[in-house]
């Protein structure tokens, strides 16, 4: 992850993300002279699974939305869901 690139061709380092003076003196230009360096503690690393990310998706609850609606809006809710779900039929036939 340190040395990926993303969209703009820039890595974490140079996004200012991570900083690798944390873990070593010198510049460091590969991963094999990350572990090689002796400050180097692969128990400070994070495991992928307990990654934060930075915006929670949110998922879209039709109940829920219900539940909190307006009465007068309820409707016009139900009927935006019907024609939806009759779109979303359509394009699955239509793939088929």
């Amino acid at each position: 992850m340190l040395w990926g690139k993303n969209k703009s061709g820039l890595n974490a380092q140079q996004e200012g993300d991570v900083t690798l003076k944390e873990w070593a003196t010198s510049k460091v230009e590969s991963i094999d002279g990350l572990i090689e360096n002796p400050g180097f503690q692969e128990q400070r690393f994070q495991k992928l699974g307990s990654t934060h990310y930075k915006t929670a998706r949110v998922v879209f609850d039709r109940d829920e939305v219900l539940k909190k609606a307006p009465q007068n809006l309820k409707q016009i809710f139900e009927d935006l869901f019907m024609q939806i779900d009759y779109m979303e039929l359509v394009i699955n036939y239509y793939d088929l």
